[in-house]
């Protein structure tokens, strides 16, 4: 068996001789430690088990509020609203969170459309400008707001940014093999260190139980579930896409952001050379992890007329 210290024999080659070397140490001492075959039954039994190292508990700090939205079909899903020290961040921006309610594949989308007009109805109590929002999201998340931009188009609700990282924008998830992929990453890294191929099969299965799956696939529009195949391009909202280069979903996100360029939008791509995944995640004093950051901070003051 290959031990936890000689990372070369846990990470191919071919895709270890492309990481950033500040993520080698990261990957042996942290990622490689945790259970990677976990049922959702378990999941669910003992997610304090399996929280994320970074994942903090935030509802005790100062100037955050619990908040309540009522989604589509009814379920209350909680949103965490963060407000800035003024003497530190001045007027903004108010990051707002959600907590999508546990059900079948797609309410996530209803929740979060749900989540964006109830922050643009409580603008007042809020104490925010309702014409000065963006949306954005980490991987799925980024998947998510991609849909949203769409729906805030044909809805007439501006938006100043769609910030996505790393999201999926094909039906990935419903792939028999990485060759199923029209684009090279996803083959070329199904063995990755973060998001290998076996996990994006975890997922698929997770969301379409076999029993369930055409069923659930035919309750939503299909480009809810790639966007990239979305039949309007036009007037979207401005976009920045970071994709990561070691990433399965890397090309994906790219090719989603060209049709943002066919369609006459405003578009920025990044991506981050040597990166995983999970880059978001790095310990903060991570240089890469900073240069992630701070590209965020920058995109949003730009977007909403704060940059100094």
């Amino acid at each position: 068996m290959a031990s936890q210290e000689e990372p070369g024999s846990t990470i191919p080659p071919h895709i270890l001789s492309k990481l950033n070397p500040d993520f080698v140490p990261f990957f042996r001492d942290v990622l490689s430690k945790r259970p990677r075959d976990v049922t959702i039954e378990e999941l669910r039994a003992h997610p304090e088990k399996y929280r994320a190292p970074t994942a903090i508990d935030t509802s005790k700090c100062e100037r955050v509020t619990d908040y309540k939205v009522i989604s589509e079909d009814g379920a209350t899903v909680p949103v965490r609203v963060y407000h800035p020290d003024p003497d530190k961040h001045g007027d903004g921006p108010y990051p707002v969170h959600m907590n999508h309610h546990e059900t079948i594949f797609g309410k996530a989308f209803q929740d979060a459309w749900a989540a964006l007009n109830w922050v643009i109805n409580s603008a007042t109590t809020l104490n925010i400008n309702p014409s000065s929002i963006s949306v954005g999201g980490i991987s799925a998340g980024g998947n998510i707001s991609f849909v949203l931009q769409h729906m805030a188009r044909d809805a007439g609700l501006p938006l100043k940014l769609c910030l996505a990282s790393v999201p999926p924008t094909t039906d990935c998830i419903s792939y028999d093999s990485p060759t199923d992929s029209p684009y090279s990453s996803f083959s070329e890294f199904a063995n990755g260190p973060v998001l290998p191929w076996d996990r994006i099969k975890y997922f698929g299965q997770s969301c379409f139980p076999v029993e369930k799956r055409d069923k659930i696939r035919k309750m939503w529009p299909e480009w809810w579930l790639a966007p990239i195949k979305a039949p309007n391009f036009k007037g979207l909202c401005p976009t920045f896409i970071r994709t990561a280069e070691c990433d399965m979903l890397r090309d994906e996100g790219e090719a989603y952001g060209l049709k943002l360029v066919e369609g006459g939008n405003k578009v920025t791509i990044k991506r981050y050379l040597g990166a995983v995944h999970t880059m978001m995640y790095l310990p903060l004093e991570n240089e890469q992890r900073r240069s992630y950051d701070e590209d965020a901070i920058r995109a949003l003051r730009e977007a909403h007329g704060l940059a100094k």
